[in-house]
């Protein structure tokens, strides 16, 4: 176990796992590429799913209701992807995940929440949710 010591009082598992797990957990910190390129990528491959799903649909109607099962497996998949790489932005900002609950605010909480995560540089060096990962970026590559 590495305790990043920053004068925050927080222990976190420094756990090596693949490139795969991380995307998919909420231990660590992602930074504002990752956070965008996930959110980018993710409602691109969601909106590639429901076209191909719609015109298929449309072709084969007696298979709609499995392509809707697919389709809401997808969605869940990507929502999970985009709130784990949003916790991970919020530890980046040495922030607790539970920040993320200003965005179910309507309206009022959408914009801040996508302001300071896209836009707020992390913190330097490590803090108590991992090391930095603009460092830890190349190691991935």
């Amino acid at each position: 176990m590495r305790v990043y010591d920053t004068g925050h009082e927080c222990e976190r598992d420094k756990e090596n796992i693949t490139s795969i797990q991380r995307r998919f957990s909420r231990k660590g910190r992602a930074n504002r590429i990752e956070w965008w390129l996930t959110l980018l990528v993710s409602l691109f491959v969601l909106h590639v799913i429901a076209t191909l799903f719609g015109a298929l649909t449309k072709t084969f109607p007696q298979v709609g209701v499995l392509f809707t099962v697919l389709f809401a497996i997808a969605v869940f998949f990507a929502l999970w992807l985009c709130f784990a790489t949003s916790v991970r932005r919020c530890h980046d900002l040495t922030k607790s995940g539970g920040w993320l609950f200003v965005f179910i605010i309507p309206i009022i909480g959408t914009l801040p929440v996508l302001v300071v995560l896209g836009s707020f540089r992390g913190s330097t060096g490590p803090n108590c949710f991992g090391p930095n990962p603009r460092n830890t970026l190349d190691a991935d590559l």
